[in-house]
């Protein structure tokens, strides 16, 4: 999909992000990229706001991606990758997010 404004800010170890698309859509793009990326220990929430969806990198990194619905067509996403964040990591999951929308 073209949805995606393509801008990001990347603060204290997190990716921030706004998708041009529904939370829903945007959790289940997440998902999906998590899943072509080749993570593992996937879990994923959501509810009618927020979605969550964490998972391991095979270096052992904790993978999380937050989302949060800012409207009914757009939602903030926030990544963060390890404890102390991996910028190249994050844009490339964000990349592979909004290949999915």
């Amino acid at each position: 999909g073209a949805a995606g404004a393509g801008t990001y800010a990347y603060v204290t170890g997190k990716l921030t992000a706004t998708l041009d698309a529904p939370l829903e859509r945007a959790h289940s793009a997440s998902v999906t990229a998590v899943e072509s990326l080749k993570f593992t220990g996937e879990s994923k929430q959501l509810d009618a706001f927020n979605g969550v969806v964490t998972a391991l990198a095979a270096d052992g990194s904790e993978v999380k991606i937050d989302l949060k619905r800012l409207s009914d067509k757009s939602t903030e996403v926030q990544i963060r990758v390890g404890t102390f964040g991996d910028k190249s990591r994050s844009v490339a999951i964000y990349e592979e997010i909004k290949k999915h929308l």
